[in-house]
């Protein structure tokens, strides 16, 4: 059937021989017929539709049309399904990848800036456990997640000189300090994933 895909009838499942197995399961079993449809979507055969029967069958033209309007119909079905599982599993790929594109960056400004390694790492983790005991949804702090790991990214913008001095800031560096969260929200705004989904509040800097 998958090779030739055609419809096999055996309407005395007793005159088939050495097929091993098969041959002892039915006459175990009781069968007496047999019809076999390949399950054929975009010239691929996904599978075989059996049906066994413990009474002589002789399906005639109609009910045969029948059952293979049903095995085209199952067999899309099952290409549906197969491509929705594929496409599940790739985005579940390419969300991972957000992920660790999202903690290279924050790993990138810890390396920049070494006075504060492990800083969005620890914000990361009090920030979580506070949504917890806020009750917040478990569905909602992989967004709150990724924004505590990216809430100093704008600081990339920032010049060596006023990120890695080592005293006090003058008003003129602090001036060109503030803007920080501005450049993290224009850096991050046109990532489709990091933005903010329909019935949230819009975020602004």
């Amino acid at each position: 059937m998958v090779l030739e895909r055609k419809t096999m009838v055996v309407r005395r499942c007793g005159d088939i021989r050495g097929e091993g197995f098969w041959e002892n399961l039915l006459k175990e079993e009781g069968f007496v017929s047999y019809l076999g449809f390949p399950l054929i979507s975009k010239d691929k055969v996904l599978g075989v539709l059996e049906l066994y029967c413990r009474k002589l069958f002789r399906p005639d033209k109609e009910w045969m049309h029948f059952m293979e309007a049903i095995s085209q119909q199952l067999a899309i079905a099952i290409e549906n399904a197969i491509l929705t599982e594929q496409l599940h599993h790739s985005r579940e790929k390419l969300i991972s990848a957000y992920d660790a594109t999202i903690e290279g960056w924050a790993k990138a400004l810890e390396l920049r800036d070494r006075e504060t390694e492990g800083h969005s790492q620890r914000a990361t983790e009090m920030t979580l456990r506070l949504a917890r005991q806020l009750n917040v949804p478990e569905e909602e702090l992989v967004h709150i997640r990724r924004g505590a790991l990216l809430h100093d990214i704008g600081k990339m913008a920032i010049p060596h000189s006023i990120l890695l001095k080592s005293g006090p800031l003058t008003p003129e560096e602090w001036e060109i300090m503030k803007p920080h969260p501005v450049y993290a929200y224009e850096m991050l705004s046109p990532i489709p994933l990091l933005k903010t989904r329909p019935g949230h509040p819009s975020i602004s800097p």
